[in-house]
């Protein structure tokens, strides 16, 4: 008796692959498909809400100033470092760095950093309300600070370094003060709260040098930033990254998981082949089997 290696339900001319359902596609590529899928889509998002308006507008001119924008502005120490937070947020126009409530004009760095002018590093935001809420900023910018540090912040000492809240209407600073007592209700912090909550007055933008630096300067940035501690101070105060940095890791780990399952698809498939390939060979005797 003679057992022959093709199925018995197969049908002429059509290709027999073992792990297929039917004739449809194998499970693994179908889920391969959907992995990739949700990485792609995880991945565009993240690249979307994390871009730049502002140096999209700097680009092209793509985003129309109209009416409804609004501004905030906030001293949190160093402006390099509270430029990414905001421009991240969808909403955001813009966040430009610069100097704000002192008493001389057009004040420079050096002036600012070395001498009693009275300002401080500041970013103003210019925002759209009905994309990001002013509250969303105040989070934002609490999240980013040592709002009980009077001397400056993290490795940044001295006047300039001071952080603060400028309102620019009423409106912002019943907002600024319901904002701060709600954080210090948290007991979040062992000490006093003492960023000040003050009237705007007039911002000075930088030197051009000074704007966009984490994105020019990246390495320098990303080198100053490590060395200050403020990422140190925000992680044991709130526990968790900035959100787009969360967003980023859940990408990651959607494409990591797409290209297992690729590696995965291609093994499962090579060894079908090789199935089939045996399956197609010549009929086998039982006296075969047995040897």
């Amino acid at each position: 008796m003679v057992l022959s290696s093709q199925p018995p339900t197969q049908s002429v001319g059509t290709e027999f692959i073992p792990g297929k359902l039917g004739k449809g596609k194998p499970l693994v590529k179908s889920s391969f498909k959907v992995v990739a899928t949700v990485a792609f889509v995880f991945s565009a998002c993240f690249y979307f809400v994390t871009r730049s308006p502002a140096g999209e507008e700097a680009n092209g001119n793509q985003f129309v100033r109209n009416d409804r924008l609004e501004v905030a502005t906030f001293a949190g120490g160093c402006f390099w470092c509270m430029e990414p937070p905001f421009e991240k947020l969808p909403g955001v126009i813009d966040a430009v760095s610069g100097y704000t409530g002192g008493f001389t004009e057009n004040p420079t760095y050096e002036e600012v950093s070395n001498t009693e002018t009275g300002h401080v590093e500041a970013v103003q935001v210019t925002y759209d309300p009905m994309k990001v809420s002013y509250d969303d900023l105040l989070d934002v910018f609490w999240r980013n600070i040592d709002p009980t540090d009077a001397g400056g912040q993290f490795v940044d000492r001295g006047s300039s370094y001071q952080s603060a809240i400028f309102y620019h209407n009423e409106s912002q600073r019943r907002s600024a003060e319901l904002s701060r007592d709600s954080l210090v209700a948290t007991g979040r912090f062992d000490k006093p709260i003492v960023t000040p909550i003050r009237v705007a007055s007039t911002f000075f933008r930088a030197e051009e040098y000074h704007q966009n630096y984490y994105k020019t300067h990246s390495l320098k940035y990303k080198y100053y930033r490590h060395r200050s501690g403020r990422d140190k101070f925000i992680d044991s105060v709130w526990g968790t990254p900035e959100w787009p940095y969360s967003f980023t890791l859940i990408s990651l780990a959607l494409l990591g998981i797409a290209a297992v399952s690729l590696f995965g698809y291609r093994w499962r498939r090579k060894r079908m082949l090789t199935e089939a390939n045996l399956l197609s060979s010549k009929p086998v005797s039982k006296c075969e089997l047995r040897q």
